[in-house]
């Protein structure tokens, strides 16, 4: 990639990643087809009936293949009554996360206390910042809230790819260290993962995990 587009393209990156916490991708290298039968395929399970999907029901997070109807069940303070099937891929990179999704339209990403709908792109990832990734930079990338809106047009699949290490992993996550200074100070204070996915998991979906810390 030529140099003067290059450092267009990391000039968007960092706006979006500073401004929205949310972003799409086109142009990525992953054929469009290929996306479509993940889509497609991902349907085809969940129409399966219930004693086929049965067999890979569980909730033993050690399991590669995990299918369940109600992912965070006794943490959130609503049901998530959604159909979930997870993979779980090696190795792993760092935190980072991707999404794409059928041309149904329901995604909203909450922008300067308003929530904003994204439109959706045939072919495009969804991309989000985590809230590790907000504490690394010290919120210089922000972690947003986001929702999804039932609708009446029929059943609307994503498949969301999440990249963190284990959730056992002690390795301690803080604030860059090249990011601070006396007019930036760390805004928050080193965690383990662990740490942080246990204070999560224990309020629930809808809480902001960075700040806790």
């Amino acid at each position: 990639i030529h140099d003067v587009l290059r450092d267009d393209v990391v000039g968007k990156l960092r706006y979006a990643c500073e401004k929205w916490g949310f972003f799409q991708v086109i142009n990525h290298g992953i054929p469009s087809d290929v996306l479509d039968e993940m889509i497609k395929g991902t349907g085809r399970f969940h129409q399966q009936d219930a004693k086929a999907r049965k067999e890979y029901y569980t909730r033993d997070p050690n399991r590669k293949v995990v299918y369940v109807s109600n992912y965070s069940l006794y943490h959130d303070p609503a049901a998530t009554w959604r159909d979930t099937l997870c993979c779980v891929m090696t190795p792993h990179p760092p935190e980072a996360g991707e999404l794409s999704a059928q041309q149904i339209g329901g995604l909203q990403v909450l922008h300067d206390n308003q929530w904003v709908d994204v439109t959706p792109i045939h072919g495009a990832l969804v991309i989000n910042i985590g809230d590790l990734l907000q504490l690394l930079t010290n919120d210089k990338f922000i972690s947003v809230k986001h929702r999804v809106l039932a609708n009446h047009i029929g059943p609307r699949i994503s498949v969301a790819s999440l990249f963190r290490k284990d959730g056992d992993d002690s390795l301690v996550y803080g604030p860059n260290k090249e990011l601070l200074s006396e007019v930036n100070p760390p805004l928050y204070r080193d965690v383990s993962l662990k740490e942080y996915l246990t204070y999560y998991y224990a309020k629930g979906i809808g809480t902001s995990g960075p700040s806790h810390f």
